[in-house]
């Protein structure tokens, strides 16, 4: 009569194992998400919608927003006419999902390429202004929030 009981416990230690995996392996896509999973800093797949299966511990799961992301450039400048600025604007950038194959740090490394060329043009944009046009500055949709000016010449 022992052996049914403990063949009971062993079922029921294969079946609850095996939903802490299932558990474990599965993740579900937020809304105006998508899910990449990466193995070894290298995307596998990248998941638009519902569930997404990965092997836990070998596999890396990211949400990433599809909507635009919002970036603060700072930018410290000197005007054509020679007053010391420090500027801070913001934009949005868009978020472009990673193809398999690609590296993981792929959206990382493309915002933070897109931050360095916004603060390079900003900065050649204010030296090419006087500090009255600053007002007036136009760069790729950059909606400046903050403006600090010396109102003495640099020297």
């Amino acid at each position: 009569m022992q052996e049914p009981q403990g063949a009971v416990v062993v079922v029921l230690l294969l079946v609850s194992l095996l939903a802490l995996l299932a558990g474990a392996s599965l993740r579900w896509t937020p809304r105006d998400h998508v899910l990449v999973v990466s193995r070894r800093g290298v995307v596998r797949r990248v998941v638009g919608g519902g569930p997404a299966w990965h092997w836990p511990l070998l596999d890396a799961v990211e949400a990433l927003p599809l909507e635009a992301d919002p970036l603060a450039v700072s930018v410290h400048a000197t005007t054509r006419d020679g007053h010391d600025v420090r500027l801070l604007a913001e934009t949005t950038v868009p978020v472009w999902p990673p193809s398999p194959g690609e590296p993981a740090d792929t959206v990382l490394r493309a915002r933070a390429d897109a931050e360095a060329d916004l603060e390079d043009e900003l900065a050649r944009a204010v030296g090419a202004r006087d500090v009255a046009d600053l007002e007036r500055l136009d760069v790729r949709g950059l909606e400046v929030v903050g403006l600090d000016v010396v109102l003495r010449p640099a020297r």
